[in-house]
C-alpha cells in the first residue's frame, strides 16, 4: 500500500488515520529509507523512520487523529531484517 500524503498537512493525516482501516505497514520513503506505520483507525499514528544519516536510530513521530504531532523522540534501531 502507497501512501500520497503531505506529512507536512496536519489535515491530511487526519484523512488518512480517519479513511483508513488499523494496520501495520513497513516499506521505504521516497530518500529510500526505511519506514514503518502504525495506524489506528479514527485514534492515531506511529511513523517510524529509519534515516539514512541515522541509521542506528529510529526516529518515532506520533500523531492524534486531529493529524497534530503528540510526540518525537529517538529509539535504538534493530535490523529487523536479521530475524
Amino acid at each position: 500500500m502507497k501512501f500520497n500524503v503531505d506529512m507536512s498537512k496536519p489535515k491530511e493525516i487526519a484523512k488518512l488515520i480517519a479513511s483508513t482501516e488499523s494496520t501495520i505497514l513497513s516499506g521505504h520513503n521516497d530518500q529510500g529509507e526505511e519506514v514503518y506505520i502504525a495506524l489506528q483507525q479514527g485514534v492515531g499514528m506511529t511513523h517510524m523512520t529509519k534515516h539514512a544519516s541515522k541509521p542506528k536510530w529510529l526516529e518515532v513521530v506520533e500523531y492524534d487523529a486531529d493529524g497534530y504531532v503528540e510526540s518525537l523522540s529517538y529509539q535504538p534501531a534493530c535490523d529487523l531484517a536479521a530475524n
